[in-house]
């Protein structure tokens, strides 16, 4: 379990959380949604070891107090949104051989490659790749490690649809596994058919939402929390179709 209370977050001139809490619990997938600009991808760097960030009270994980950055190393693995994971020069398969080596896995490489559609460009350079090529192939990294917490940065948004939803079925399959999973998402209906719960951003806290598993749970939550920001013009979440 990686358990965090009493977290502040953000900088100097722009906090962003606050006495806030949280749970991971193996099994678990937990979406987090949040208007751009809420702190969703800091509180992922903070969860993946980048104490700069914030501080907290209590931290544990997996019984270890305050946890050393090596200890967050091997048993949480992070996946930027920005692309930053891949080396460009390198090849798909090169990524998923180094991945399996240093997390010790014992994943089929082979059978990774087949189940995400990967056969056609898993020995191009990354640099060859297109963003969804791309996106797919820093998932697969993620299927190889295996971690006990995984921690995903808007990881479905280069996706078309038919592989948002295959990619959100192996991410159950990793809870089933053991894993804790944590992704945050614009993509709300994924976010509805692949979560246990839903963490929302505001007034400086994390508040947790069972998912309901009705149509639109995680849109409507949006809409409900973020009423004010929705109200806003020009903003990302103005833009959200009506029900």
């Amino acid at each position: 379990m990686y358990e965090v209370h009493d977290l502040a977050l953000g900088f100097a001139r722009k906090r962003l959380l606050e006495n806030a809490s949280l749970t991971l619990e193996p099994g678990q997938v937990t979406g987090l949604i949040a208007p751009n600009g809420f702190g969703k991808t800091t509180l992922l760097r903070w969860l993946a070891g980048n104490r700069s960030l914030g501080h907290a009270s209590h931290c544990v994980l997996d019984g270890h107090k305050d946890p050393r950055p090596q200890t967050i190393r091997s048993k949480v693995f992070y996946m930027p949104g920005d692309g930053s994971l891949l080396n460009p020069q390198l090849s798909g398969r090169d990524h998923l051989q180094t991945v399996d080596r240093l997390w010790k896995s014992s994943t089929d490489i082979a059978q990774t490659i087949a189940q995400c559609s990967m056969e056609p460009y898993i020995d191009w350079p990354v640099r060859r790749l297109s963003q969804g090529m791309a996106q797919q192939l820093a998932l697969a990294c993620a299927y190889v490690a295996q971690p006990k917490y995984l921690l995903l940065d808007e990881p479905m948004n280069a996706l078309d649809p038919t592989h948002a939803e295959s990619n959100g079925c192996y991410l159950r399959a990793l809870a089933r596994r053991g894993s804790a999973v944590l992704f945050s998402s614009h993509i709300l209906d994924n976010v509805t058919a692949v979560c246990d719960s839903v963490l929302t951003m505001e007034r400086r806290r994390l508040t947790e939402h069972q998912n309901t598993r009705s149509r639109g749970f995680a849109g409507e939550l949006y809409r409900r929390t973020y009423q004010t920001v929705n109200d806003a013009p020009g903003s990302a979440a103005s833009r959200l179709p009506p029900r």
